[in-house]
């Protein structure tokens, strides 16, 4: 068994950017699935993307679940020097993976397609990438317990 190390200072700063960045989807998840009209006007979603979310399959919904609520435990669990922390970043990933496949293949609104959409979603991803990845080097490297 590896003797833990003490958290390095960055570790601190990657869980909570990480965790401020994570809250923003968080809020974005639970505020569009509560269907609150002033904030869906004022982050101008459409009538017609409203409509596309509205009707996406259950397991659509479960994968940007596990997208957005696996980002915000992976984040906690960093601060918490625990190792599931990149199990959590992992399901962020996969879940992320699920949802724009789903919006790729399917009937998604124009706005919700195409070169713009697809950069923000590779960002997206590539965040949550890296930061499995991180939590991965820190669970090697016994900060994690």
């Amino acid at each position: 068994m590896t003797q833990q190390q003490n958290a390095p200072w960055h570790l601190w700063v990657v869980g909570i950017v990480s965790l401020l960045w994570n809250v923003v989807g968080a809020y974005d998840y639970w505020i569009t699935r509560v269907g609150s009209q002033r904030y869906l006007q004022i982050a101008g979603v459409s009538r017609l993307e409203l409509i596309w979310l509205a009707n996406m399959p259950w397991w659509v919904d479960v994968a940007w679940a596990c997208g957005v609520w696996g980002s915000i435990a992976g984040s906690l669990l960093l601060l918490l020097r625990r190792k599931l922390a990149a199990t959590a970043f992992l399901l962020a990933v996969l879940g992320m993976l699920a949802t724009n496949f789903y919006r790729m293949t399917s009937d998604a609104p124009p706005s919700m397609t195409g070169t713009a959409a697809d950069i923000i979603s590779l960002v997206l991803i590539l965040i949550a990438g890296a930061l499995t990845w991180y939590a991965v080097r820190m669970r090697r490297a016994a900060v994690l317990r």
